[in-house]
């Protein structure tokens, strides 16, 4: 019997080795196909609430307000993720250039050494990853300045300037909330971009903190020290552009620019703007000195300067200077902020005139009934109670608030008080999926009434303003969808004999459109009722606020 030490032993590896063969057509395509509906189901939401979007505006006739503002979001996103991407890779690239060709043999020598073997002609590909990933991250946020960037591609001109630095109004309202942006976004990616930078200096041998004497070498010092020079610069920027500021202040009597403002934080914000160039020059010369001695004891200075001339000295103005003199100090601004109200208000023109009141006699009065009969006698504030308990019918509706309005009754132009009675969602009964969308999809009729007269018992006397379609569909404080020309028949108005046809929202004339709003509703009976139909429409955003 032989051992089985000497039995013929079993080959390691069956003959013919692996099956190396390339996966067919057939698999490849089949794993795209499950990965992209994979990736559709995960933001199936998303782009139904995007497809819809895109219907909602289409069915307003404003697809150009859409495009723009999603047009104008991708652009935003864009130019700041590639002008960081370009200027960190620019950064890294530099880094990289500057890196010292001999290192000492320690430990972590090796590890840098490791680290250019393990990415040599990999490394452009690395740098742009890097560069592309952190763009997209600091540069994708930029999406939401959209308003601003539109009001300052579009700014004009609004015919007067401000008293104190002589810029067109316009430009507090269009220009500057944009330039702020961009300044405090560039201070922000610059202090990335700088860490960055260092990191990728050390991981290069540049930076060598563990070692005895010189710890960075010159080439990262100068250009470690030329980003701290830009960081200061782009500080002194923000410096300038903070001074409009001043023009909003609210620490006078009045809003705006007043004696501690002009007399002590603008002369502290021009003095900060002097000290960052200086503190941008100091960067700049510091690559000749020895460590980094000079730039932080400028730094250190900095910060106590802005401490105290930005903020100790003109809380010491205010307080012991301009408010025991407020009546003396503070009337020129006065003065100003008067002229800018006239102007926003229109109201520069005006001119005084003086009027002699006398008493009226009863003849003036008997001869003059007209404005007597307009003389408003209901408060619309104290009348809402009353118009609910009158006018509001039933739970499902709602009287939120009374406006006065001017409208031609028995042939003279009276002051009326109106109100829409609106649908209320929460007061509608057997809130089945059915009722609150397809049964009680609207409010009905307005309710009006004139200020200036009252019934015996001190009641308004409403009016019939002959409204033909008193459906209201849209009002202040609708919150939910409405589908109307369905299979159901919606809650009629109490005066409407018939309903016609409604023609706003999005018709569902198709299985995709329905689809998409079930997907985006997270609501099963958008698609699978069958009280809808191709005729059938949804009106959503119901909010005539949010609808603006």
């Amino acid at each position: 019997m032989r051992i089985p030490g000497d039995l013929p032993r079993q080959p390691l590896f069956p003959r013919g080795g692996f099956n190396l063969r390339r996966p067919r057509r057939s698999r490849v395509l089949l794993s795209l196909v499950l990965i992209v509906i994979v990736l559709l189901f995960v933001s199936a939401r998303s782009v139904a609430a995007f497809y819809i979007d895109v219907l909602w505006h289409q069915s307003l006739g404003r697809t150009d307000v859409f495009w723009g503002i999603l047009f104008s979001r991708l652009g935003l996103a864009t130019a700041f993720t590639l002008i960081f991407a370009a200027v960190l890779a620019l950064n890294m690239w530099v880094a990289d250039r500057l890196r010292p060709e001999a290192l000492p043999l320690t430990a972590r020598e090796q590890a840098v050494a490791g680290y250019r073997n393990l990415t040599t002609g990999r490394r452009t590909l690395f740098i742009i990853a890097i560069s592309l990933v952190l763009g997209f991250l600091v540069g994708s946020p930029a999406a939401s300045q959209w308003q601003d960037w539109l009001l300052f591609r579009n700014a004009t001109s609004f015919g007067v300037a401000d008293p104190l630095f002589n810029q067109d109004a316009s430009f507090y309202l269009m220009r500057l909330p944009f330039l702020q942006f961009v300044v405090d976004w560039s201070f922000a990616a610059l202090i990335l971009i700088t860490l960055v930078t260092a990191g990728a200096h050390a991981l290069n041998g540049g930076i060598r903190l563990q070692i005895q004497g010189r710890k960075v070498t010159p080439q990262a010092k100068f250009h470690l020290s030329v980003l701290f020079a830009a960081l200061s610069i782009v500080r002194a920027v923000d410096y300038w552009y903070s001074r409009y500021d001043l023009t909003r202040s609210t620490r006078g009597v009045v809003q705006g620019a007043t004696f501690t403002d002009v007399n002590a934080q603008l002369p502290a914000t021009q003095l900060m703007i002097l000290v960052s160039l200086a503190v941008a020059l100091l960067f700049l010369a510091n690559f000749r000195q020895r460590g980094w001695r000079l730039p932080i004891l400028a730094t250190v200075l900095w910060i106590v300067i802005a401490i105290t001339a930005g903020g100790v000295y003109p809380a010491i103005v205010q307080r012991f200077s301009v408010q025991p003199n407020v009546s003396t100090k503070e009337l020129p601004y006065i003065d100003r902020n008067i002229e800018a109200t006239k102007f926003a208000m229109g109201l520069g023109d005006i001119t005084r005139s003086v009027v002699e009141l006398e008493p009226l006699s009863g003849t003036e009065l008997n001869a003059n009934p007209a404005p007597l009969r307009n003389v408003r006698q209901l408060d619309p504030f104290q009348m809402r109670d009353r118009f609910i308990l009158d006018e509001g019918q039933t739970s499902f509706y709602a009287v939120r608030d009374l406006d006065v309005d001017r409208y031609e009754v028995d042939g003279r132009v009276q002051q009326v008080m109106v109100s829409a009675r609106e649908l209320n969602s929460a007061g509608i009964p057997n809130r089945t999926w059915v009722s609150r969308h397809l049964l009680y999809t609207h409010g009905c009729n307005m309710i009006a009434a004139p200020a200036s007269r009252t019934t015996s018992d001190g009641r308004p006397v409403y009016l019939d303003l002959g409204v033909t379609r008193p459906e209201l569909y849209f009002g202040e404080g609708i919150d939910q969808y409405a589908l109307v020309n369905t299979e159901q028949i919606e809650q009629p108005c109490t005066d409407s004999v018939t309903k016609e046809p409604t023609t706003g929202g999005v018709q569902l004339s198709s299985t995709l459109r329905r689809v998409a709003y079930a997907v985006s509703y997270g609501e099963y009976n958008l698609f699978g009722s069958g009280l809808i139909t191709s005729q059938s429409r949804i009106l959503h955003d119901r909010n005539v606020t949010e609808r603006v």
